[in-house]
């Protein structure tokens, strides 16, 4: 009796059997004795167990400045990932107002809007295997030194030529 292996695609193995001699016993440790199964056909096939894919990870999320902003200046944000399993990874930015340099990549600029306020800049990174992983910064757009005003201002000349604001 011979056995003979033959890899099926890279994904699996199958075992075949065949009589030596004038032996017409079929021996198999894997599979129970087929007497109808021809010389030549699979005895077994042996798949490998799927592999698994793990997550990247982000090893830092940098904004320069440091989270607070004037409105019209710029602000750098870097992002760090491994992907353990090395796959290709891709990079998606958004962000709650303002404007990015980009939407893709390590490394974007964002200008905020005119306005102050609190503005979150997401990242998240795909491996294109079903792993993910999502971070966020919140950035602080200062007010640009001039008083905010609400409601309506209107300038009223006295007699006396002085003004006064009501």
């Amino acid at each position: 009796m011979g056995f003979g292996l033959m890899m099926i695609g890279g994904c699996g193995v199958q075992i075949y059997e065949y009589p030596v001699g004038g032996d017409d016993a079929w021996v198999n440790p894997f599979v129970q004795k087929e007497a109808s199964r021809p010389v030549g056909q699979p005895a077994a096939t042996i798949t490998p167990a799927p592999s698994f894919n793990r997550n990247p990870i982000i090893t830092s999320f940098i904004a320069n400045p440091l989270n607070a902003v004037n409105p019209g200046d710029s602000i750098t944000l870097q992002v760090d990932v491994i992907d353990e399993d090395h796959d290709n990874l891709k990079y998606t930015w958004t962000a709650t107002g303002g404007t990015l340099s980009t939407t893709a990549g390590r490394l974007v600029s964002w200008i905020p809007p005119g306005r102050a306020g609190v503005y979150s800049i997401l990242m998240s990174v795909s491996d294109g295997k079903g792993g993910s992983a999502e971070a966020a910064q919140n950035v602080i757009v200062r007010s640009n030194g001039i008083p905010a005003v609400s409601g309506q201002a209107a300038i009223v000349n006295n007699e006396d030529a002085t003004s006064s604001l009501r």
